[in-house]
Formats: C-alpha cells, structure tokens, sequence
C-alpha cells in the first residue's frame, strides 16, 4: 500500500473489495488526491485463476449481482467509478452486465471495460444505458519482467500522444 500511494496522484487507484487493507488505501488515497475506483470481481473463463469473495458470476440471479456490486462499491470510500477484475465470462453476458450497469447508474459512477476477452460485451452495455464509459488500451503486466512492462508502458505512453488519452491496467 505504501508504494502504490507514493506514486503520481494523478493515477487512477483500482482497489478489489473484501481484502483486509481496501477502506484505508482507498482513504489514504483519497487524501493524497488519487481517484479511486472498485476493482469489480467477475467470472472468468480461466480454469486456473480462483475466484475471489465476492466475485459475480453468471449462474446468478439479478438480485444476487446486484447485491455483490452493491457490497463491493459501499466497501471502498470515495469510489467514483469500477473496472472489472478478470471477467471474461461475465463481461461477454450482456443480461449480467446489465444488471451491474444498473446499480452503476443508480450510484452515478463511471465503468471502465478492462477488456478481459474479444468478446466482452460491457463497454456497448454501459454506453447503451448513457453511462460514462471507456475500454482499456494497454494491459501493463501481461508479462511481469521488467523490460515488458516497460514495452507496454511506451505503448500506452504512444497511443496517448496519439489520442490525446490512453487507458492502462
């Protein structure tokens, strides 16, 4: 926690809920003028990633989606807007999206697709109900050496000279 908020406020600090430090890094955070977003939990396809608590799945219920979503943000202080933690399989479901979109509007935050999947469904979703939204242009760690990290980060750093914007995770 400490090396993360030492770094440049003006990153985006994505916190996944129900761990034991995620209210006081989102507070210290918010005090040293980071924006904070929900690290949102969603089903993957992946047989070897694990789910964590806390993770929407697509065998459940509207009621049940909306809940978890609900839990996550009240859990992470000065949230103003949540990407989603893995998800390939949740994020390809448009119904399931839909339902999280829901609560997003409802708490007027933004949702930014973290592109887990060609597939994913959710950045259309959360435009198609007027949400603030954007998708991920550069995954930073695919690979976590030090020298791809950097190739990804030039990358972002080129793309957003190009557009004048770029989105990194």
């Amino acid at each position: 926690g400490d090396r993360i908020l030492a770094l440049d406020n003006r990153l985006t600090l994505a916190i996944l809920p129900n761990t034991p430090f995620a209210a006081s890094i989102a507070e210290q955070g918010a005090e040293k003028g980071f924006e904070i977003m929900l690290h949102m939990p969603m089903e993957t396809h992946s047989a070897t990633v694990k789910n964590v608590p806390g993770t929407v799945l697509i065998n459940m219920e509207k009621d049940e989606i909306q809940r978890l979503t609900k839990e996550a943000i009240d859990q992470i202080p000065h949230v103003v807007g949540i990407n989603n933690h893995t998800g390939s399989k949740f994020t390809s479901d448009r119904e399931k999206m839909d339902y999280v979109i829901e609560v997003l509007k409802e708490r007027g935050l933004y949702f930014i697709d973290s592109v887990t999947i060609n597939t994913t469904v959710a950045f259309e979703a959360a435009r198609a109900a007027g949400l603030p939204s954007a998708r991920r242009d550069v995954f930073l760690d695919d690979a976590t050496d030090e020298a791809s990290v950097r190739r990804q980060y030039e990358r972002l750093l080129k793309i957003a000279r190009e557009n004048g914007a770029a989105i990194g995770i």
